[in-house]
């Protein structure tokens, strides 16, 4: 597991970000990254930006991203929460994804990471 410093969110709240994508994504789930102004030590409130890398393309995204919303909310409370879930293909072939993972790789923190 690799927990960034420097975020803005208390360690309840990113174990239970990885908690709950865990229980949504089991198996699949590879990389889950932090980025936004919740990176920013600097900066105040502010939604919650997730990338969401899993090892499979996920067949039904919207409904996946609505799973974990739910078990996100169970969680830490009411947040706004944006999701990006990519898969191995998403990233090569969509891009506009691949463009917007370039500009947030820079300042992303990722808060967990598959060992195998």
């Amino acid at each position: 597991m690799s927990k960034g410093g420097g975020i803005r969110l208390v360690g309840e709240e990113t174990d239970a970000i990885i908690r709950s994508c865990s229980r949504v994504f089991e198996d699949t789930l590879r990389n889950i990254h932090l980025y936004g102004s919740r990176t920013d030590p600097s900066k105040r409130g502010g939604d919650i930006d997730l990338w969401i890398e899993l090892e499979t393309e996920p067949a039904d995204p919207q409904t996946l991203k609505r799973q974990l919303r739910i078990a996100l909310e169970d969680s830490i409370g009411e947040r706004k929460v944006d999701i990006l879930l990519t898969g191995p293909r998403t990233q090569v072939k969509d891009s506009q994804t691949l463009a917007f993972i370039k500009i947030i790789s820079d300042k992303m923190v990722t808060i967990w990471r598959k060992t195998t």
